[in-house]
C-alpha cells in the first residue's frame, strides 16, 4: 500500500531486506530498507528504472558495498568493540553500572543468553556477531552477556553491554559517546537529560551506521545511471 501511494506521487520503490553483519558490524540486525526515486511523468525513466532494479538485489548490494573504502576501512570485530580494560577507571564504572545484582531471574540470564566474555576472561570465539542491539540490556533474552566481577558484594559475576558498547555496536564512535556524557545536563542530583538507560534506547532505536552507508551507496549508484541516460 505504501509503495501504490508513492508511486501515485511520482516515485519509484523497491526495498531490500539487509542485516547490519554484512556491512562490517559485527552485529545480527536484519532491516528492510527500502529506496525511492522520483520520477514524476517521466514514464521513460520509470521503465528504465524498472529494468536497472532487475539487476539489483541484496547481493548485489553488499558486494558492491564490499570493495568501497568505507567498508574495508570500517569492518570492525567484537574484540575491537568491547571496553574491558577495567584499569581504566571510566571504563570500570561503566561496566559496574551494567552489573545487575545477584539474583535468581538475573542468574536465568546469564545461563540462557550468549556468553560473549568467558568465566575464564577471554572471548568467546563461537560468536561472530552479537544479536540484535535492543532497546534494553537487562532482560531475557538479551544482546548477549559478558563475565565480570566487580567485587561488589551482592552483584552478578556478569555485566551487560554498556551504553558507550550499544553505541559502538550500532556504528558509532567513543567519542559520540563522551559527547553524549559532556552534554548530558543534570537537572538535579540523580536526573540527567541522558541516563544511562536511555542511551541504551537510542542506541537501540537507532540504524547501524554502516547499514545507511550500503543504502547510501546504492543511492549513488543509482544516482551515476540516472545522468548517464
Amino acid at each position: 500500500m505504501w509503495i501504490d501511494e508513492l508511486n501515485e506521487l511520482g516515485y519509484f520503490s523497491r526495498y531490500f531486506k539487509l542485516n547490519a553483519s554484512d556491512f562490517g558490524l559485527p552485529q545480527n540486525r536484519p532491516r528492510l530498507l527500502m529506496l525511492s526515486i522520483y520520477y514524476g511523468n517521466n514514464t521513460n525513466l520509470y521503465n528504465k528504472l524498472t529494468d536497472y532494479f532487475e539487476t539489483i538485489d541484496e547481493d548485489y548490494i553488499k558486494e558492491s558495498y564490499r570493495k568501497t573504502e568505507y567498508y574495508k576501512f570500517g569492518k570492525t570485530t567484537i574484540k575491537q568493540l568491547l571496553r574491558t580494560n577495567y584499569s581504566d577507571h571510566q571504563l570500570f564504572e561503566e561496566a559496574t553500572e551494567c552489573t545487575p545484582n545477584d539474583t535468581p531471574s538475573r542468574r536465568k540470564i546469564w545461563e540462557e543468553n550468549p556468553k560473549i566474555i568467558l568465566p575464564d576472561g577471554s572471548l568467546n570465539e563461537q560468536i561472530k556477531t552479537i544479536r540484535t542491539i535492543t532497546t534494553k540490556q537487562d532482560r531475557n533474552p538479551n544482546s548477549g552477556n559478558l563475565y565480570f566481577d566487580s567485587g561488589i558484594e551482592g552483584k552478578s559475576r556478569f555485566r551487560y553491554l554498556t551504553p558507550r558498547e550499544c553505541l559502538l555496536f550500532m556504528g558509532f564512535k567513543d567519542i559520540d559517546y563522551v559527547n553524549i556524557k559532556k552534554r548530558n545536563v543534570e537537572f538535579h542530583k540523580g536526573s540527567q537529560l541522558f541516563p544511562r538507560d536511555k542511551i541504551i534506547r537510542m542506541a537501540g532505536n537507532s540504524i547501524p551506521v554502516k547499514l545507511l552507508e550500503g543504502i547510501f551507496w546504492l543511492m549513488l549508484q543509482t544516482d551515476e545511471f540516472i545522468k548517464g541516460l
